[in-house]
């Protein structure tokens, strides 16, 4: 996954859209796949972590959500383990979902044998705040607090970009 180069540039737009209404920073790519620029959108939360949402290649059931996070959360494995995430929007209760862990990144999949996404966009789309609590394999839960001020039209331009199906329409 391309998520390092991705990084770098999120931190810088998500760093200049502080001063706007939302907080959602913007990448797309120099070159083309499948004839299109993806495009990448995503917020930094203080300790540095990254919620971004974005595709590799355009398609239906392409777009992924990632929680990016300088943390060992699992060790490398030919499949991703599916472990519990721990989301909270605004001042709501914590809800337990499943999400494919790897070494530094959990991903929430579009997939119709893997469908985690589309809940998650419903309830982001709106909200202000997004608290991530993730369980690694070895030490201690990390908390994640994220600012997704403005998602309902980085989800939007994610998903017309990557030709998906916006679960929001």
């Amino acid at each position: 996954m391309k998520f390092a180069k991705a990084a770098a540039v999120l931190l810088a737009v998500s760093t200049t859209a502080q001063a706007q209404e939302s907080n959602w920073g913007y990448f797309q790519d120099e070159t083309e796949t499948k004839g299109v620029r993806l495009l990448q959108a995503g917020v930094v939360a203080e300790n540095g972590a990254q919620l971004i949402l974005k595709c590799e290649e355009p398609g239906e059931t392409k777009v992924i959500g990632v929680v990016v996070t300088d943390v060992n959360l699992t060790g490398a494995r030919p499949r991703p383990p599916e472990r519990p995430v721990f989301l909270r929007f605004d001042n709501g209760g914590p809800k337990e979902v499943r999400w494919f862990y790897y070494p530094n990144s959990v991903i929430a999949t579009n997939t119709k044998r893997n469908p985690l996404i589309g809940p998650f966009i419903t309830q982001l789309a709106d909200a202000k705040t997004l608290e991530v609590r993730l369980e690694p394999e070895k030490g201690s839960p990390v908390q994640i607090q994220f600012n997704v001020t403005g998602a309902r039209e980085a989800i939007g331009r994610v998903f017309e970009n990557c030709k998906d199906k916006n679960p929001l329409r």
